[in-house]
């Protein structure tokens, strides 16, 4: 049997369908239970410019919903370009939508499909596998540095992500704006994720 390529030898070649993913969530949304309250991604429009598409959830229910119509939105565009692939960087995004379709019933195997043909491509150990870099990590705040990507900065870290929510959470009138910072740094996120990709 032929060895699993790594490297650059792991890299497919970049399509017009690529989607670029990422995940925003809540550890300790209740004592016992997280919640993955924004599903965030970048594709190419019709007109070839790179939009961001969000997909929020609130609650449980919501959460289930926004597990499904990502899938559906995923699968769909499979459809029309069969060459696409969803990267992500290091693992969270892929397993954490296993988990949820099984904790959901929702969509299990029109994302095992997308899985099992390759469709899920995972940065980090393509990265880790291809080179030795001078930056402090291989996470994707460090690996991005080697690339022209700059980031909002309203946001930094994924903890103030959260804490943003947190207030969002405990306001008797909710505040658009705290919403608003957390989609941007999630697409900073999926941004810097295409410009790894492409610096790769």
């Amino acid at each position: 049997d032929a060895p699993e390529p790594i490297g650059f030898a792991a890299l497919p070649a970049p399509d017009d369908g690529d989607v670029f993913l990422d995940f925003e969530g809540h550890p300790f949304w209740r004592a016992d239970t997280e919640l993955f309250f924004l599903f965030g991604l970048i594709e190419k429009s019709p007109a070839g410019e790179w939009e961001f598409v969000e997909f929020w959830a609130h609650d449980k229910d919501e959460e289930a919903t926004a597990t499904k119509a990502l899938i559906d939105h995923l699968a769909a565009r499979r459809v029309q370009f069969p060459d696409m692939h969803v990267y992500h960087y290091n693992h969270t995004e892929r397993s954490s939508l296993e988990r949820l379709t099984v904790e959901h019933g929702v969509a299990e195997l029109q994302l095992e499909q997308l899985i099992s043909t390759g469709q899920f491509v995972d940065l980090l150990p393509i990265v880790r596998g291809a080179m030795q870099v001078g930056v402090e990590g291989y996470g994707l705040k460090h690996t991005e540095l080697l690339t022209d990507y700059e980031r909002g900065h309203e946001i930094d870290k994924g903890a103030g992500a959260v804490v943003e929510y947190e207030h969002w959470m405990k306001e008797d009138e909710k505040d658009q704006a705290r919403l608003d910072r957390i989609a941007r740094y999630n697409e900073d996120d999926v941004r810097a994720t295409r410009a790894v990709r492409d610096w790769l």
